[in-house]
């Protein structure tokens, strides 16, 4: 890790109620003393995101529009703009943890930081308590850190660690 680059740590949310989530992580973790130092960058895939004041927005290609079809070649051009902004971040800026609450656009920034060594920091969905997301799925298995908000889930998730509410 080069002493040059500043400390960072990279939220990865989507809009709605990632977003919504994201904004009450970020308010309790502000003011912890070993992130006072921290640059914080955020990744989204839609300017309707939360942003944290004085926060880096770097925005990515959608997937998949939640209202739309699918389409094989929009995420294969999704996933490779997201590879290229990551290795672009890492490569200028000391990302240390990765922190997301989802959506899918998660995956692949996560899959980057564990590639390099990184922790990763997952928090699954609050609307969840019988079932699992797709992101949740493998970001379980990505992840260094992962935490569920329903108790329901440890069901689901065994290595999880129950956080409450946000």
């Amino acid at each position: 890790m080069n002493m040059d680059k500043p400390k960072t740590v990279v939220f990865v949310y989507g809009e709605g109620g990632h977003s919504a989530q994201m904004a009450r992580l970020f308010a309790c973790l502000q003011h912890h003393s070993e992130l006072s130092s921290c640059k914080f960058v955020t990744l989204n895939d839609t300017d309707k995101c939360f942003s944290p004041q004085g926060a880096e927005r770097v925005l990515l290609q959608q997937v998949r529009s939640k209202y739309g079809s699918f389409s094989v070649l929009k995420a294969i051009s999704s996933v490779g703009s997201a590879l290229f902004s990551v290795v672009a971040l890492m490569g200028r800026l000391d990302c240390r943890i990765l922190i997301s609450t989802g959506p899918g656009i998660a995956i692949v920034p996560a899959l980057m930081f564990r590639l390099m060594g990184r922790q990763v920091i997952h928090v699954e969905t609050w609307s969840r308590f019988n079932t699992c997301s797709f992101s949740g799925k493998v970001m379980y298995r990505l992840s260094t850190k992962f935490y569920v908000q329903n108790k329901e889930q440890l069901r689901r998730y065994p290595k999880a660690v129950w956080s409450g509410r946000l």
